[in-house]
C-alpha cells in the first residue's frame, strides 16, 4: 500500500509556504539529477495563495530549468477568466523569468476538446520521450479536493475513472459548464510526489471520507505506484481527522 502523509498548518499561507520549501527541495534534487525540473498544476482556491507566493520568487527558483504543465484545464480560452492557464499566467508567468518553451498548456485552438486532449498527449509523449504503453514521470503533482471527492477533473461515476491507457480525456457533465481536459490516474498516479493542497471548513467532511474511511471517491483513487502523496491542510480542513 501507498505511503501517505498528512501535515496539518494554521492557515492556507502556511500551506503555501511549506509547499514552496518542498517544491524547492524537488526542484534542486531533479535537476541535478536529469537536467530540469517538471511539475503539473491544478486546482484554484488553496492553490491560489501558493501561485501568488511563486510569482513572488523570480530570483529564488531555477525558473529556466522548470517545465509547468496543467493537471486539467478547462476548454475555454486561456484569457478566459476561469481558464486555469490565465490565472497562473496572471500570478506566476508573467512575474517570473520562465522561458515560454517551459509553458506547456493545453492547446484551446483546436476545434474540439478531443483534439486538445490527443495535441497534449502528443506533447507529452514528445517532452518525456515516451515509448509505447509508457507514462510521463512528473517531479511534483499538485492537487486539490472538490466537496464532492472529484479532484482534477475526474468526476464520481465517470467511466474516466477506470481508463488505463489514456493520459487525458475530456470530462463532460451536467455538472460542468464547460467540457474540461483532465490527465487520468494512471498519469497522475506515475508521479514521483503528489500533494493535496486542501483548506476551508467546507472541506472536512470529504478529507475525512477520503483519508480516513477510504471512501470511494476520484481523491481516494490517488495512490502513487512508486512516488510518495501527501496532504498539506490547515486546521479547519482537518476537524474531523
Amino acid at each position: 500500500m501507498h505511503k501517505q502523509e498528512i501535515l496539518v498548518f494554521r492557515s492556507p499561507e502556511e500551506i503555501a509556504k511549506a509547499v514552496i520549501r518542498k517544491w524547492m527541495k524537488i526542484a534542486t534534487e531533479a535537476i541535478k539529477e536529469k537536467g530540469f525540473f517538471a511539475v503539473a498544476l491544478s486546482g484554484k482556491e488553496t492553490a491560489l495563495f501558493l501561485y501568488e507566493r511563486l510569482g513572488n520568487l523570480p530570483d529564488a527558483l531555477p525558473w529556466d530549468k522548470t517545465h509547468i504543465f496543467f493537471v486539467d484545464e478547462q476548454f475555454i480560452p486561456d484569457e478566459h477568466m476561469h481558464s486555469n492557464y490565465n490565472i497562473v499566467n496572471e500570478k506566476i508567468f508573467s512575474k517570473v523569468p520562465i522561458k515560454k518553451e517551459n509553458i506547456h498548456a493545453y492547446d484551446k485552438t483546436s476545434a474540439t476538446a478531443m483534439e486538445a486532449a490527443k495535441y497534449y498527449i502528443r506533447e507529452l509523449e514528445r517532452f518525456f520521450r515516451l515509448r509505447r504503453n509508457e507514462f510521463p514521470v512528473f517531479d511534483l503533482i499538485l492537487l486539490g479536493i472538490a466537496e464532492g471527492g472529484n479532484t482534477a477533473s475526474l468526476l464520481s461515476g465517470s467511466r474516466m475513472l477506470e481508463e488505463k491507457e489514456s493520459m487525458v480525456c475530456v470530462s463532460k457533465s451536467a455538472l460542468l459548464k464547460y467540457e474540461h481536459l483532465t490527465m487520468t490516474l494512471p498519469v497522475i498516479n506515475n508521479a514521483r510526489q503528489i500533494i493535496f493542497l486542501v483548506s476551508g471548513s467546507k472541506k472536512a467532511v470529504v478529507l475525512k471520507k477520503v483519508i480516513k474511511d477510504k471512501v470511494f471517491l476520484p481523491a481516494t483513487l490517488v495512490a502513487p505506484e512508486k512516488g510518495k502523496l501527501a496532504f498539506y491542510i490547515d486546521k479547519e480542513a482537518a476537524e474531523y481527522l
